[in-house]
């Protein structure tokens, strides 16, 4: 390598393990994309083997014997050579890429077997025989990467490179910690995966802007769109230790989030389901009472409905002060409350317990006792 590597191997390798095994791969799939078109009438035995061998770079286990890496290798090396045979030159040389993965991850996953997970030995400590095996395998998928930059990816890789670069930095990995290739990247090189995960970050970034608005403002609320709210609450949810589930706009079996914690060894589930009208229209107890019936079909531990703009008076006739039973209501404010949660627990270092969640699920809410 030198200096026109496409992507330089001190930037690859200052990524964890497997992240360099997940770019080795992307690089790989990108190259197979370039092998099927230029040569469509490849054998289907070669094909199915070289699939075989990307497969063995993006493997998901942290573990895979150095025999799949060899035999991964020598399927590559079959079809350069029948490549060559056809004529087909190019397609010979997008299979340097996906040889240069393989060997990649022959480094990488033995390097991922032997870690000890004792802190990170330094980037120029060569003489450290686990760091010779990560830049190793560094080295191989900066290989990837100038073979690519040779059949025409450079752009499609320096953009893969750096998206990769953005998700370790938000996700802080660490060496043992192996992202899937198959998340990261779509199988389908055409529809990157990446891309999708970027906007998600960028969606995630606009809820916390929101949460923390509506947390210092009130009225912030009546300028946020309905679906743009369940995401907020989601995130509130999420941020205080809850694992989230975030319903389809539209069929969402009743319920817009599901949030769910570990409790005394056993897994609670709440349902949340949210109303925000901005004519101000007071909800009335048919909507709710549905609400009721599927939480009492699922078998919740309970269920939340949230309405910003109220509820009608003949709501109100049906409440009653009874803790335990399952259904509460919330207005506006105990949406305010949720993203005050959520904001001081972003600033604060102590640990909340799992066991308060519910209560903070459920604090400035109203039992409702439903049809009677």
């Amino acid at each position: 390598m030198n200096d026109e590597d496409v992507i330089p191997i001190g930037k690859i390798v200052r990524l964890p393990l497997g992240a360099i095994l997940a770019l080795a791969t992307q690089f790989a799939i990108r190259a197979k994309t370039v092998f099927d078109e230029e040569w469509p009438q490849c054998p289907e035995g070669l094909r199915i083997n070289l699939d075989w061998s990307i497969g063995v770079v993006g493997v998901e286990d942290h573990f895979t014997s150095g025999v799949n890496c060899d035999r991964a290798y020598k399927n590559v090396e079959a079809a350069y050579h029948a490549a060559l045979a056809a004529h087909r030159r190019r397609a010979a040389e997008s299979l340097h890429v996906i040889s240069a993965a393989t060997k990649a991850a022959d480094a990488a996953y033995t390097a991922i077997g032997s870690y000890s997970g004792e802190g990170h030995p330094d980037n120029e400590e060569r003489d450290n025989p686990w760091h010779q095996l990560k830049y190793d395998a560094a080295f191989n998928t900066a290989g990837a990467a100038y073979f690519c930059g040779e059949l025409g990816l450079r752009d499609e890789i320096v953009g893969d490179y750096e998206l990769l670069q953005e998700i370790h930095t938000r996700e802080s990995w660490g060496e043992a910690n192996k992202p899937s290739a198959w998340v990261l990247f779509g199988a389908d090189s055409t529809t990157d995966a990446l891309i999708e995960r970027r906007v998600l970050f960028a969606i995630n970034d606009m809820c916390v802007s929101l949460c923390e608005l509506i947390a210092k403002n009130r009225t912030s609320l009546a300028h946020v769109e309905w679906r743009d709210l369940e995401r907020v609450v989601a995130l509130a949810l999420g941020g205080l230790g809850f694992d989230i589930s975030l319903m389809p706009g539209t069929k969402d079996g009743g319920k817009d989030v599901v949030a769910q914690v570990n409790l005394c060894g056993r897994r609670r589930t709440y349902y949340i389901e949210i109303k925000h009208w901005r004519s101000g229209k007071l909800l009335g107890p048919s909507t709710i009472d549905t609400f009721v019936e599927v939480n009492a079909h699922d078998r919740t531990d309970g269920g939340l409905f949230l309405s910003t703009s109220g509820f009608a008076p003949a709501v109100y006739s049906q409440l009653a002060e009874i803790s335990q039973t399952r259904i509460r209501l919330g207005t506006d404010i105990k949406v305010i409350t949720l993203c005050q949660h959520f904001v001081r627990n972003r600033k604060s270092s102590v640990w909340q317990a799992k066991e308060v969640l519910p209560s903070v699920l459920f604090e400035h809410t109203v039992t409702y006792l439903g049809k009677r």
